[in-house]
């Protein structure tokens, strides 16, 4: 079993043990049980439609080859180059500039935008967001990523959004603290954050320089300071850039990219060994 398989099996191992603590908590062995054995189902679901229930969640379209044909043309011409099946292309209707990726095998991918990164980056900068996607696609790190997503945000969804009453918001706030470590420790123990500068170093070495992905780091950054996405934090590590403003404490929990600013860092050391060879 390959590096993705073993992180794949441990974050659903993980999860399984969490459900089975809580099952029996909740009602000793039987509890264990119907719990443990709910969550096998889950698990299973989750390894195999994990890519169409994320794009569900986050209400992104399908883009054809007649819509948004500059994006959709890129990806073609960008994935033939690095020897991959193109993959599907969607667009987040979610406001601020991002950009993620999704797919179980390279063969199976899809990469999703915001409609307002499509129309704030120059050629180059689009460029650079694309491969770096496919590389993670290429890698199959959208894999562990997205199971990852979904068992977090299986977790997350414990905690109520609404609360009409201060019974129900210290309950929501004692669940909160219950669950959100929990769903930032099957995020964390999944992903790596070398993984991040290895997917910019691919980037680079397709394209023969590190200038478009370098400025729409910081681009992409300064905007989801400005305006951050509306999203599950379950999902913020699928994402190119945090998707949301990482000064706020409990958000730094579900921090799995290293910062832009080491990215962009290296991206200009890799730029400077380009120029020698």
């Amino acid at each position: 079993m390959n590096l993705v398989g073993v992180k794949v099996a441990l974050q659903i191992g993980f999860f399984l043990l969490l459900l089975t603590f809580a099952g029996m908590a909740a009602g000793g062995l039987t509890g264990a049980a119907i719990l443990c054995g709910s969550g096998g189902v889950l698990a299973f679901v989750i390894l195999f439609s994990h890519q169409s229930i994320i794009l569900r969640i986050l209400k992104a379209d399908l883009v054809g080859p007649c819509e948004f044909r500059n994006l959709f043309g890129r990806v073609q011409v960008l994935a033939h180059r690095m020897g991959m099946t193109p993959p599907r292309v969607y667009i987040l209707p979610h406001k601020g500039k991002n950009a993620m990726a999704l797919g179980r095998a390279p063969s199976k991918g899809a990469i999703v935008v915001t409609k307002e990164l499509l129309f704030s980056l120059k050629e180059e900068e689009l460029n650079g967001v694309i491969v770096q996607q496919l590389s993670n696609i290429q890698d199959r790190v959208t894999f562990i990523g997205g199971v990852s997503a979904l068992l977090a945000w299986g977790l997350l969804a414990f905690v109520p959004k609404k609360t009409h009453s201060d019974q129900q918001r210290n309950v929501a706030l004692f669940l909160f603290f219950l669950f959100a470590p929990l769903a930032a420790a099957v995020v964390q123990l999944a992903l790596q954050k070398d993984w991040e500068f290895k997917a910019d170093a691919k980037g680079v070495n397709v394209l023969g320089s590190s200038k478009g992905l370098t400025s729409a780091l910081y681009k992409m950054d300064e905007s989801m300071v400005k305006s951050p996405l509306q999203i599950s934090e379950a999902f913020a590590h699928l994402f190119i850039v945090p998707p949301f403003d990482i000064k706020q404490s409990y958000l730094r929990l579900f921090l799995t990219h290293p910062s832009t600013e080491t990215r962009i860092e290296k991206l200009s050391q890799l730029e400077i060994s380009l120029a020698y060879q």
